[in-house]
């Protein structure tokens, strides 16, 4: 099954280098990312959280960013079936998608451009880097809200 959905609201328009990013033909880390987590919001409600029998389970879905003149679309290529009433895509699900869109560019642009966290050991990760970690999280909530 291939679907295509929009955002429930507004969506800035990404930059054909962001869609890039998230292309699977660029095998890149932040296009398995975004995969992993779609799939993670696709299966939610689910009876297992198993990641590798999630990954496994689904092992042909797939999915696409597409550009068109006024934002964003996504494109989903076999997706969990449980994520749909009646061919249509739950909504809440609809909105989540999005915004692990938004949220994995948003920390992708903190890092690559700021550079402010490389210093981060995440391995040892203490309290005082609690405000990096969170930062973007903020932002966000400050931006729908």
């Amino acid at each position: 099954m291939i679907t295509h959905i929009s955002p429930l609201g507004s969506m800035d328009l990404l930059s054909q280098l962001e869609v890039d990013m998230l292309k699977r033909t660029a095998s890149s880390d932040l296009y398995r990312l975004f995969r992993n987590c779609s799939l993670a919001v696709l299966n939610s409600g689910s009876q297992t959280d198993n990641s590798k029998q999630l990954l496994s389970r689904y092992e042909t879905f797939d999915i696409n960013v597409l550009r068109r003149e006024r934002g964003v679309k996504l494109e989903l290529v076999n997706p969990p079936e449980e994520a749909f009433v009646d061919g249509r895509i739950i909504r809440s699900l609809q909105a989540n998608l999005f915004a692990v869109l938004r949220d994995i560019l948003f920390v992708h642009g903190q890092i690559a451009s700021a550079g402010r966290f490389q210093h981060l050991n995440l391995e040892n990760s203490a309290p005082h880097h609690q405000p990096g970690i969170f930062h973007p999280a903020q932002c966000t909530h400050a931006a729908s809200g």
